[in-house]
């Protein structure tokens, strides 16, 4: 179902970013232990059978980005932490694949996102996000001129960091846009 492979696509993204942080401090047969929990992750969320509703081979886009997204979120770091698994190349491109497809086909020209703007869309975008800056640390992408990707993280900004009435609104220098959390009402808060 739906979310069940939501959650296992999450608990694999977290589980990796975990192990990376955590790896060197872990004892050997820790290290064992979490290695084998996590390749069973990639495991479930790699295999097409639990992709009923998505109809990948079709080449039609994913109904549910927030759910796919989970899906090669965790395969791209899967294929960077286990580089040296046999599979990992797979799980790569298909990863490369979806962010630049799911990236184009859902991301509108002005930025916006189909799907709950405030709240399944920022969910959606962490998953663009980690794919993207793990894929460009590593070299195997890079999205930084991608003018959708541009767009929607201008979309983002401007939405999760509204106006504030009480300052002067300058449009060069982005005086008078409020950053989130907002620290008092002072210059540059």
């Amino acid at each position: 179902s739906n979310c069940y492979i939501l959650s296992t696509g999450q608990a694999l993204d977290i589980s990796i970013l975990y192990a990376d942080v955590m790896w060197n401090a872990l004892p050997a047969n820790e290290r064992k232990r979490w290695s084998r929990y996590a390749l069973a992750l990639v495991y479930i969320v790699w295999d097409p059978d639990n992709w009923g509703h998505v109809t990948y081979t079709t080449g039609q886009l994913p109904p549910f980005g927030n759910f796919t997204g989970c899906r090669w979120v965790g395969l791209a770091m899967a294929s960077i932490f286990f580089e040296g698994h046999p599979a990992a190349e797979k799980w790569r491109k298909f990863a490369i694949t979806e962010v630049k497809r799911e990236t184009s086909a859902t991301i509108s020209a002005d930025g916006v996102y189909p799907e709950c703007v405030s709240n399944y869309y920022p969910f959606w975008w962490q998953n663009v996000t980690r794919a993207s800056l793990a894929f460009q640390r590593h070299g195997y992408a890079d999205y930084r001129n991608n003018q959708k990707y541009h767009k929607a993280i201008t979309f983002l900004i401007d939405i999760l960091t509204p106006p504030d009435a009480t300052c002067h609104q300058d449009p060069e220098t982005l005086t008078g846009i409020r950053m989130i959390p907002p620290v008092g009402h002072h210059p540059g808060a």
